[in-house]
């Protein structure tokens, strides 16, 4: 009796470019169903400082889900990254290829420096100056 489905790691290899949808409808179901499980930042919670990427989920998914006034006010950087995982996920499935980031480029390098900037900018206002960047935590 031979097995006439045969299914090889290529025939689930291939299918590596619904990665980007997956993130992508994972964080937007986020917003509607806060109970969805999700981990909070170890090191948030191991030092009492937040990492460059504290609250930056929060912020994604609430512009995911149209709230983009307080995306912004809670990661500068939620929305547009937002827009980043949308284009990810629509190119990937047009090409049925998982796109990589290429992180080389200056592109990446540039957006980091800023992203590291942005965060030293939160933590000078937050410990020094005592102004509200971060939500409660």
């Amino acid at each position: 009796m031979s097995n006439k489905l045969k299914i090889t790691s290529k025939k689930f290899t291939n299918l590596s470019y619904l990665l980007p949808l997956s993130l992508t409808s994972y964080l937007f179901f986020k917003q509607k169903f806060p109970w969805l499980p999700g981990y909070s930042c170890p090191i948030r919670h191991a030092t009492g400082v937040p990492c460059p990427s504290c609250f930056l989920t929060r912020s994604i998914c609430a512009s995911l889900g149209g709230d983009i006034f307080n995306a912004f006010k809670i990661h500068l950087f939620g929305p547009p990254l937002a827009i980043l995982l949308i284009m990810w996920s629509i190119l990937s499935l047009r090409r049925k290829t998982l796109l990589k980031i290429n992180f080389k480029s200056k592109f990446f390098h540039i957006g980091f420096f800023f992203f590291l900037m942005y965060w030293f900018y939160r933590l000078i206002m937050y410990f020094s100056l005592g102004v509200k960047v971060f939500p409660d935590f």
